[in-house]
């Protein structure tokens, strides 16, 4: 493992959840989110616009072995005011949004003309092996910013991961049932010792038995033994709309910090009758073209008095509900108009998922309809 930064303690990762907010006594970085840092990451100095300066503004951790739920370590950024005004600290926060509160302070909000202070910051590592960048920016009363940067190495541990970032099970009907098959495999390409899955609040179980596969690992360059797990979501009592959850799986490691697994999983709940299309998909869609396509099944009858639409999905297309009106001029049933603007860059296909919202006379019926579009260069 490569050497610590300098003044940098590991501490015991804890359960504990601080509440965000504004009176921040230190950000937390949140490592998982990967960037590679760019070149040299050294630097000799770092300023704001309002006096703040930061002789040592990147911390390298060198290779951090991460194993269990995150490896979490303590740094204190010594920022100097070389203004010649009293410069006031507002907040100190993370590139990815996460902050990390606690009782009292233990920084000066205002320094002094040629004082300084020290802000502590947590980074808790986690994740799959690789290179990561992280920043916080310290920001003042007159709008400066001092911008402090956190890099190292993931290694290689034998941690769990499946090959999903979570279960998603899309539309399912109420009462329904649905199988994905999920495949357990080791960061480090050891063995993997399924022992049991455990749902005491979810729905899900084995449908059948694990499956011994092999993958080929590109990094570790030779084939891994995994584990293939087929997970099945029985819908019986959950009422209609979004659903999420989660479950853990176990091995018989004798490491008990990469014994188990938290999974996440989500799907939508829609009625068992649906007159609406469960997708949309457009062929080809030029820069600056727009289209329109039904939403119904063969022209449905549906009330659409009280009809409310979402869309979440890829923002290189526009997305719009074109409803039925008194007068008759509009489509009718419901369709969508899929835009595509003039300067758009992106190409590929485009995907995202409109959510539809209808009230009836004693429930409201939600269902999502999956969008792909294709835009060509």
């Amino acid at each position: 493992m490569g050497k610590f930064a300098c003044n940098l303690t590991p501490r015991p990762r804890t359960a504990a959840v601080f509440p965000l907010g504004v009176e921040l006594l230190s950000a937390c970085i949140l490592t998982g989110c990967t960037v590679k840092p760019d070149g040299d990451t050294a630097q000799s100095l770092a300023k704001s616009d309002s006096g703040l300066v930061c002789t040592t503004p990147t911390w390298d951790l060198g290779e951090v072995l991460v194993k269990g739920k995150a490896a979490d370590f303590e740094h204190s950024c010594r920022v100097e005011n070389r203004s010649a005004q009293p410069v006031k600290i507002r907040e100190v926060q993370s590139d990815c949004g996460c902050l990390l509160g606690k009782k009292g302070k233990d920084y000066a909000q205002t320094i002094e003309p040629g004082g300084a202070t020290d802000i502590k910051v947590t980074i808790s590592v986690f994740g799959p092996p690789g290179k990561f960048r992280k920043m916080i920016l310290v920001r003042d009363e007159a709008n400066g910013a001092l911008a402090l940067s956190f890099v190292g190495s993931r290694a290689i541990s034998n941690m769990l991961y499946i090959n999903l970032e979570k279960l998603n099970f899309v539309a399912m009907t109420l009462g329904g049932s649905n199988i994905i098959h999920l495949v357990l495999s080791r960061y480090d390409g050891s063995v993997v010792k399924f022992r049991d899955l455990i749902a005491d609040e979810c729905p899900v179980r084995l449908d059948g038995e694990p499956t011994i596969v092999l993958r080929n690992d590109v990094v570790l360059r030779k084939n891994c033994e995994c584990v293939e797990l087929p997970v099945r979501l029985d819908l019986k009592s959950q009422p209609v709309g979004p659903f999420k959850s989660k479950f853990t799986v176990r091995t018989d490691s004798a490491d008990k910090t990469t014994a188990e697994l938290d999974v996440d999983l989500e799907a939508m709940i829609v009625e068992a009758k649906t007159p609406w299309l469960p997708s949309v998909f457009v062929q080809r869609l030029e820069r600056g073209e727009t289209v329109e396509r039904p939403l119904t099944n063969d022209g449905a009858n549906v009330d659409c008095s009280a009809l409310l639409s979402t869309y979440d999905g890829d923002r290189s297309i526009q997305i719009d509900l074109v409803r039925p009106s008194p007068d008759g001029k509009a489509a009718s049933p419901p369709r969508i108009r899929i835009g595509r603007p003039h300067d758009s860059t992106a190409s590929g296909l485009a995907r995202g998922t409109l959510i539809l919202r209808t009230a009836g006379s004693m429930e409201e019926s939600v269902t999502p309809i999956s969008i792909a579009v294709f835009l060509p260069r």
